[in-house]
């Protein structure tokens, strides 16, 4: 009899029941996040000492590579400042960072390249540690054992601080030149396969299951350019080695596919059937870098980017997503501008799903890094506004 009174109260607030739409609970309005994962580019933990232009002008490599060391990258020397990359992957996660992508360049610098035994001497510590400025060894299609273990190291830490996505892009020097020898290719496949299958064990051993989406790999750092597929060594590297990972266990789904920069909107088709149609596996998601305004209302690359997404969509279906895996870390405008952006019907097309930071401001007097975007975003109380929460949660 209790349970026919407490449910005949209920009814007595529906509509129905003559309790009245006045009678109705005023349900907040949900508000959808901006993004699904925002974060950096994690690449460099110490600067060193300014470079030196001078020298520079008269033609040695850029400061970073003299003396040894100079220049710390996150993978290639952890070991030597653990605790300042632990601090500031604390230092990212707190400031509103769900994301964390790891950059890869990797190239033989061993006995198998003598040409380069001098440039490595001359800028080596003497510890023979495998690093060389952003390069880390890959010789004998391997990487060193200390790299092996700060990898393991800075995914450990990742998965433990609660980071929604991990990203690792590959980044091989001197592409092209690994592309014209076969036995080049098979190496430079066999370093990128082995990184996977660190990173694979790296989770399992954290989650104990096998990898989710929460691991991405990008498999070529801006390498689907015009440039690259007009080569046909290069658009034979693309193409080989798309196949061999999608035909990997897990494989179709744990990439963005080749990261581009800088594309007309009449290039995206041509550049992924250029690639990807041969195997006739396409990805899920369309990953690029953008250094151009985030403000939807310029003629920039989000333009570009609408009129291929028409024509892609036509093709492939409405649900691949746009991962953005570079922009300036400190473009002032760039987070209203990309609410903005969101909301609109063409951010609607696009399904905007991440952006990254890469370590560089503006109008930096250097090129690749800059000190104030390869630390200042490190240091508590000095967050990009890219890490703005209100991104993730309006």
């Amino acid at each position: 009899m209790l349970k026919i009174f407490l449910f005949c109260f209920w009814l007595s607030f529906l509509p129905a029941c003559g309790g009245g739409s006045d009678s109705l609970p005023q349900v907040p309005e949900v508000k959808k996040p901006v993004l699904s994962f925002l974060g950096t580019n994690y690449a460099v933990s110490s600067w060193g000492t300014e470079r030196d232009l001078e020298k520079e002008a008269l033609g040695f490599e850029p400061g970073w590579y003299y003396p040894a060391l100079n220049l710390r990258m996150v993978i290639g020397s952890l070991d030597t400042n653990r605790s300042q990359v632990q601090k500031q992957l604390e230092t990212l996660k707190a400031a509103g960072a769900n994301a964390i992508s790891f950059p890869i360049w990797y190239e033989e610098l061993g006995q198998e390249h003598p040409e380069n035994q001098e440039i490595y001497a001359a800028y080596s510590d003497k510890r023979n540690d495998g690093v060389w400025g952003n390069t880390i060894d890959s010789t004998g299609a391997k990487l060193q054992q200390q790299q092996i273990e700060n990898l393991k190291w800075a995914l450990a830490k990742s998965f433990s601080l609660g980071f929604s996505r991990v990203y690792i892009r590959f980044v091989q020097n001197n592409n092209i030149s690994f592309t014209k020898d076969e036995q080049q290719f098979l190496k430079s496949v066999a370093v990128r396969l082995q990184i996977r299958e660190i990173a694979r064990e790296a989770y399992f051993q954290f989650y104990g299951v096998k990898p989710t989406d929460q691991l991405q790999f990008d498999l070529g750092g801006e390498d689907l350019t015009m440039a690259n597929v007009n080569s046909p060594e290069m658009r034979n590297f693309l193409q080989r080695f798309w196949k061999i990972w999608i035909e990997l266990p897990g494989g179709k789904l744990d990439n963005i596919g080749f990261s581009m920069i800088g594309v007309k909107s009449e290039n995206y088709r041509f550049l992924w059937d250029s690639v990807y149609l041969p195997s006739g596996v396409f990805p899920t998601t369309v990953a690029v870098d953008i250094y151009a305004s985030l403000d939807a209302a310029s003629p920039d690359q989000f333009k570009s980017l609408e009129e291929a997404m028409v024509d892609v969509a036509a093709k492939l279906g409405t649900d691949r997503q746009v991962e953005i895996l570079e922009t300036y870390w400190n473009n002032q405008e760039g987070a209203e501008s990309l609410k903005r952006f969101a909301a609109s019907p063409l951010g609607q097309v696009l399904k905007l799903k991440t952006l990254l930071t890469w370590q560089i401001v503006q109008n930096s007097p250097t090129n690749h890094f800059s000190r104030e975007g390869a630390l200042r975003h490190l240091d508590v109380g000095n967050s990009p506004f890219i890490f703005t929460k209100s991104l993730l949660f309006p």
